[in-house]
């Protein structure tokens, strides 16, 4: 569950470079963009981003932590409702099923995805490859580095 105020982590740079940031791409057909944003877990997460089977090849890699402004729009993402009117690339008739989120547009009006899509529960099933509690921040602005 989302906290206010957590410090979290991201693997692969040592520091934040805001020049490096870019703006989140969609891809059709995919549950989660592929380019853009900075994906990231919370330090004290049971289901962080050191647990996800893509990530544990990552982490000798290095990483650091930040935190969050206090002012960010936040999309929530705890259980399947809060899918239910987010905006789609693609509408195929299948619902929320086969899910195909439009992240830039997303991006337009939040500056952060928070989703606990653990191993196991009804998000996981619906947001393959999300596969632990992450945040995916959209706007640069809005990170604390440490």
């Amino acid at each position: 569950m989302f906290q206010q105020g957590s410090t979290y982590i991201h693997c692969g740079s040592d520091k934040f470079d805001i020049t490096k940031f870019e703006k989140v791409k969609n891809f059709i057909g995919y549950s989660k963009p592929i380019d853009g944003g900075l994906w990231a877990s919370p330090v004290n997460s049971k289901y962080a981003w050191k647990e996800a089977p893509v990530i544990k090849r990552l982490q000798d890699k290095k990483s650091f932590s930040f935190k969050i402004s206090d002012s960010a729009k936040i999309l929530k993402i705890e259980k399947k409702e809060d899918l239910i009117n987010l905006p789609r690339t693609i509408e195929d008739g299948k619902g929320m099923f086969n899910i195909s989120l439009d992240f830039e547009k997303i991006s337009q009006e939040y500056d952060m995805i928070y989703c606990n899509a653990i191993p196991g529960s009804e998000l996981d099933k619906l947001l393959p490859k999300w596969e632990c509690e992450c945040i995916l921040v959209m706007n640069p602005q809005i990170i604390i580095p440490y």
